[in-house]
């Protein structure tokens, strides 16, 4: 994402094109967590949407003996084809000449800033989107007990040092090759600042300000803990589940079933507009988790697409969004990887990244009242590259 062509056309003399290319620059490099970390993949022009990447598989130890003068059946080379596509995206917002004019404060330089910060964060969503389903997971503990599932997850089953260990343990398992800096091989754990005070209780955790006069920083690197560069960013992976509703967030059992089926009917008055949101949502029905099939606002009632234990659906029990953890809550995922986990797509050559402030005119705007300024990324995408190379910890945040 490093490259940035302002487009100069029909800009305005005082249009500062080389200042503006150089805040984009800065605002990008400073701010970027999980891009930073990414394997590059330039993708040429002329050569479609969707780059194909492959991942070798290991081989598996044969330790059958040689016979002799006999040689043995030769290896077969396997590889994973990984595809990744890219999109477009991109902003602007309009500025009216008297806005222009009156402003104390640079509008264009303002909106600019704004502009760039929104397409970072673009980015960091789309790696934090593409990253989410990683298949390797390791659940939180509480009181020593660690969950085993999303929906058992609580806000007591916080993140520690032992989970860090966990994942450290399995991706040296998996062959995870590490990340080398001055020499020294190291995992990456990205977390939320809802995270970082747990870890940073621990007794054996090295704070940034103790080393890094001797060692490079990455961006958003807050410490070490048990072989891990430890980096903090301001966007969390997490899941949670929207309200069931327009009036509440969960919904109650109205009649206890009296044989497992698919249907209940709720308590509660939903809308045509909440039923149609529900189809195909996660819900927990007291702390059974299930899949709705459908939702019908005048019947008062949800369908399951499987069937429903008499045990669960009784009556009153509560009913809560099943895209968390339990009883609903906000669950987080701090992210461990090694070298080349995952990998950004971005068109080669110069036009990555384009700044624009163009002046309005034409049919809709004679007395040329309006600017427009704007900044778009041409081509962009992310995706996971070796599962086994992460690991994602799954826990809850404390109040």
């Amino acid at each position: 994402m490093a490259n940035v062509l302002t487009t100069t056309a029909t800009i305005a003399p005082e249009f500062p094109a080389a200042y503006y290319k150089t805040q984009v620059l800065k605002e990008l490099a400073k701010k970027y967590v999980f891009y930073q970390f990414a394997k590059k993949i330039p993708l040429p022009q002329g050569n479609g949407k969707t780059v194909q990447t492959r991942r070798a598989v290991s081989y598996t130890a044969n330790l059958t003996p040689l016979s002799e003068g006999q040689p043995p059946a030769p290896l077969s080379p396997t590889v994973d084809e990984v595809l990744i596509a890219i999109q477009q995206y991109g902003d602007y917002t309009p500025i009216s000449d008297l806005a222009s004019f009156v402003a104390v404060d640079n509008l264009v330089a303002l909106e600019i800033d704004k502009i760039t910060r929104l397409q970072h964060e673009k980015v960091e969503l789309l790696n934090i989107d593409a990253l989410k389903p990683a298949s390797h997971v390791v659940y939180a503990a509480a009181n020593n007990t660690p969950a085993t599932s999303t929906v058992t997850l609580t806000a007591a089953h916080v993140l520690t040092s032992l989970e860090l260990r966990k994942a450290q343990r399995d991706l040296k398992k998996r062959h995870a090759d590490p990340v080398y800096r001055n020499g020294k091989p190291y995992y990456i754990c990205v977390v939320n600042p809802d995270s970082t005070f747990e870890l940073q209780n621990d007794s054996v955790w090295i704070d940034v300000a103790k080393y890094q006069a001797a060692e490079k920083i990455e961006n958003g690197e807050i410490g070490k803990l048990f072989g891990f560069i430890v980096v903090e960013s301001p966007f969390p992976i997490e899941w949670y589940g929207a309200d069931l509703s327009v009036a509440a967030r969960t919904l109650t059992v109205k009649t206890t079933l009296l044989s497992a089926g698919t249907t209940i009917e709720i308590n509660e008055t939903i809308t045509a507009d909440d039923a149609t949101a529900l189809k195909d949502r996660k819900i927990l029905i007291g702390t059974a988790l299930h899949t709705v099939a459908s939702a019908d606002a005048a019947a008062g009632t949800i369908t399951t697409k499987a069937s429903i234990a008499t045990t669960d659906a009784v009556k009153d029990v509560v009913i809560y969004p099943g895209e968390g953890g339990a009883a609903g809550v906000a669950i987080q995922g701090a992210l461990c990887f090694g070298a080349d986990a995952f990998g950004n797509v971005e068109l080669e050559g110069a036009r990555n990244i384009e700044v624009y402030a163009n002046e309005s005119g034409g049919p809709t705007d004679p007395l040329h009242q309006l600017r427009t300024v704007g900044l778009k990324i041409n081509g962009f995408g992310a995706g996971i590259v070796t599962n086994d190379y992460i690991t994602m910890i799954k826990h809850g945040v404390a109040a």
